[in-house]
């Protein structure tokens, strides 16, 4: 579990670098680009903490697209010298939510062979 929370730290700024160099996303620098990757990491895996466990992989997934997606349009217009339009936004959003949906599936695998391991 700590490894997939950490592995989030590193795959979201990427995620973030990506959709900056295929032009979904243009912000300013790269301390903008690693900031706005970072603060997304801490969103999911709060997300993960409270929400997964409760309405499983496929809700936490979608809502982990519409927070991603407004996160990062937001981001773009508070960013002095950024440009991200609501469509770059959304298409950086649903790699992000695809990266999402792995990681959902190896937690709740997890948990599940946590769960049916005895106690010793």
């Amino acid at each position: 579990m700590l490894l997939n929370f950490a592995s989030r730290f590193l795959i979201c700024p990427l995620v973030v670098l990506l959709g900056q160099v295929i032009g979904a996303l243009r912000f300013a620098n790269l301390t903008q680009v690693v900031t706005v990757g970072l603060l997304i990491a801490v969103l999911s895996v709060v997300m993960d903490l409270f929400v997964l466990p409760v309405v499983g992989n496929t809700i936490a997934t979608g809502t982990d697209l519409l927070l991603a997606t407004a996160f990062l349009w937001l981001a773009g217009q508070v960013a002095r010298g950024a440009l991200v339009t609501l469509t770059g936004a959304l298409v950086v959003g649903i790699m992000l939510a695809a990266t999402e949906y792995a990681s959902h599936a190896w937690l709740l695998a997890a948990e599940r062979r946590n769960r049916r391991r005895p106690l010793r």
